[in-house]
């Protein structure tokens, strides 16, 4: 959860196991959240990369994402 002072602005998640899992892809980066009035200032990426820390803290060597529309924000991130 991203907060600036106790306002929460976003959230993003693991999911290591789902209850009913509707794919294959485990475990992975879902349900990245920024509030409109704080996009665009880092929170989005910072999420990411906080989310995929603690992954590779657990053991996770592949964490999966699936996505079309924030395909080039992921991308980005990924880098060249």
């Amino acid at each position: 959860m991203a907060r600036i002072g106790d306002v929460p602005v976003g959230s993003c998640l693991l999911v290591r196991h789902e209850l009913e899992p509707a794919h294959g892809l485990t475990p992975w980066l879902a349900g990245l959240v920024v509030d409109a009035g704080y996009r665009g200032a880092g929170i989005g990426s910072a999420l990411v990369r906080a989310t995929k820390a603690h992954a590779a803290a657990r053991g996770v060597e592949t964490l999966s994402l699936y996505t079309w529309e924030a395909r080039d924000f992921y991308a980005a991130l990924a880098g060249p």
